[in-house]
């Protein structure tokens, strides 16, 4: 199968990416990519810099395809600048650092936990746990909820009398 289809059949056709070896073992796929070589600036000095310094391999958890978990071994660079200072080369929004799901999982985590009935669920879709897929869900949601600045004088009024009449047990239940 050509490398084009396969980073197509992943989403990330848009990414500049190179699939350097793909293997399918039972359930799991294992993709090894890494973005092609281009000149980064520098976030301390902003100097374009295309020295790389080392390479390091990020493992993350990618959409799943054909009922597939995909694992994507992205092979990352490391640059080093003149100014003395390394950076981690950008990944166009692939994968967040320090995370172990792509963005793209993520984001559809994120749309079925609002439509699924229970966090649980979703978890289980996607091959986590409930937990994580709650912090992903309170994260995204948190700006969109914002606490009043006071409460209101009155919060409820009761309109219903709400008389007790306390009901005869037949003698048949005692």
């Amino acid at each position: 199968m050509p490398d084009h289809f396969i980073i197509q059949l992943i989403g990330l056709e848009n990414k500049n990416i190179q699939l350097l070896d793909y293997s399918i073992e039972n359930h799991i796929c294992h993709i090894h990519i890494q973005l092609k070589r281009k000149k980064h600036a520098c976030p301390s000095c902003k100097t374009r810099t295309d020295r790389i310094k080392d390479y390091r391999t990020h493992t993350f958890q990618h959409l799943k395809v054909a009922e597939k978990r995909v694992y994507v071994h992205y092979r990352k660079r490391r640059y080093a600048c003149s100014c003395g200072k390394s950076f981690d080369e950008k990944n166009q929004g692939l994968v967040a650092r320090y995370q172990r799901f792509s963005t793209s999982w993520h984001q559809a985590a994120l749309f079925h936990s609002i439509s699924a009935p229970s966090f649980t669920y979703t978890a289980r879709t996607f091959g986590t746990t409930a937990p994580k897929i709650m912090r992903l869900f309170d994260a995204r949601t948190e700006a969109f909820s914002t606490p009043p600045v006071a409460l209101p004088k009155v919060i409820a009024i009761d309109e219903f009398k709400g008389r007790y009449r306390q009901r005869q047990i037949p003698t048949h239940y005692r």
